[in-house]
């Protein structure tokens, strides 16, 4: 969080997530996350990712699942997706 838009007066994290109807035995749950911050200029990509960034990729990764991310204007909208056996 300190490095998050919620580390600074006026920034916000949205979450929220969907879960698709299952294909052959399998449901694909996304999770989104969008933070802005009103009162910083435009936000604009760093190069690699930094720490935050990292270990959320990479830890959706290890579990097999999609991250991508997408700078706009004054903040950062993450996704993740990752398909579930219905079993679990």
């Amino acid at each position: 969080m300190k490095y998050s838009a919620l580390g600074d007066e006026g920034g916000t994290v949205q979450t929220s997530w969907t879960v698709e109807q299952p294909v052959d035995d399998q449901r694909r749950v996304t999770f989104n996350r969008i933070e802005t911050n009103e009162v910083k200029k435009p936000v604009q990509p760093r190069g690699e990712p930094r720490f935050g960034l990292r270990l959320m990729r990479d830890s959706i990764q290890q579990l097999g699942g999609t991250f991508v991310q997408n700078w706009a204007g004054k903040g950062l909208d993450t996704s993740f997706t990752r398909d579930v056996d219905n079993s679990q």
